[in-house]
């Protein structure tokens, strides 16, 4: 056998093997840069959606404030119907706002929101607020012996350049 003492070869082994490994890092921390901008978009965007949401839903409360207890909404006095109504009132106390909205076919349309689509389709009030629409769409109402209402509603903005970015909350009240 023959002895080999020269081992300049295996620097430049050594060497490769070990830019390989620098360069599987580098590319795992470029993807894991490029991901994390990417979740950080996302939010942002989800952020600025949800901001617009909880905007309309001061908008709406202080909108009602004065309101509930002259049975009328902001911005569409036909729908006064839902107002001190009970949920269960509304397929007979509403024809009038039913036959007034052509977006509303049937006494369901009144209180569904099983979707988004649901709220936007079927709003009650609706209102801008920068590159948003939001809409609010009073889907219970509940009376109490001594004098309270109970209302749910629900409240989605949504960009009008990019109807991907919504933002949905679901608001309980109680008046006093």
């Amino acid at each position: 056998m023959k002895n080999i003492r020269d081992k300049r070869g295996l620097a430049l082994v050594t060497a490769l093997i070990l830019s390989l490994l620098a360069m599987g890092l580098i590319a795992i921390l470029m993807n894991l840069v490029v991901t994390g901008t990417k979740m950080s978009g996302s939010f942002k965007v989800y952020t600025s959606a949800l901001e617009a949401a909880k905007g309309g839903v001061e908008y709406f409360i202080q909108s009602m404030k004065g309101l509930v207890y002259h049975k009328g909404l902001p911005t569409d006095t036909t729908a006064i119907c839902k107002v001190q109504q009970d949920t269960s009132n509304w397929p007979q106390s509403c024809q009038g706002y039913m036959q007034a909205n052509s977006r509303i076919s049937d006494a369901q349309d009144l209180s569904s929101h099983s979707s988004i689509d649901d709220i936007i389709n079927y709003y009650d009030s609706k209102t801008t607020m920068g590159d948003y629409e939001v809409y609010m769409k009073l889907v219970d109402a509940r009376g109490s012996a001594d004098g309270r209402w109970y209302y749910t509603f629900d409240v989605v903005a949504e960009n009008k350049n990019n109807t991907n970015e919504r933002a949905w909350l679901i608001v309980f009240i109680r008046t006093d």
